[in-house]
């Protein structure tokens, strides 16, 4: 599931990806595959949010689907490899100031 970090734009470095790069229709694709063989009983297609397909935080959650359930997961890359950049939150978040963050905290 995700973790806090996440809504902060911060990329996980505290485990690495299991999964492998394909091409699936002519988009890239992250897959993460069901361990020891199992037999999937269907995919589940991430819709990445606005850090894309290659963030590892991404990655790790397709990882943890398949790991939790019968189901390779796979984020594509939706957004023709133009994904937002990590610094983007961040900088919006300064120049939002701290009344634009509590105001969006009421919400």
């Amino acid at each position: 599931m995700p973790c806090p970090a996440c809504f902060q734009g911060v990329e996980r470095t505290d485990a690495k990806p299991a999964g492998k790069e394909a091409r699936i229709h002519g988009l890239g694709c992250y897959v993460a595959y069901l361990a020891n063989g199992q037999l999937a009983r269907g995919i589940i297609a991430i819709v990445p949010d606005a850090s894309g397909w290659t963030f590892v935080s991404n990655r790790l959650l397709a990882d943890e689907y398949a790991r939790q359930g019968e189901f390779p997961s796979a984020p594509p890359d939706f957004m023709n490899g133009q994904a937002c950049p990590l610094w983007v939150p961040n900088e919006l978040d300064s120049e939002s100031g701290a009344q634009g963050n509590e105001s969006l905290q009421s919400v």
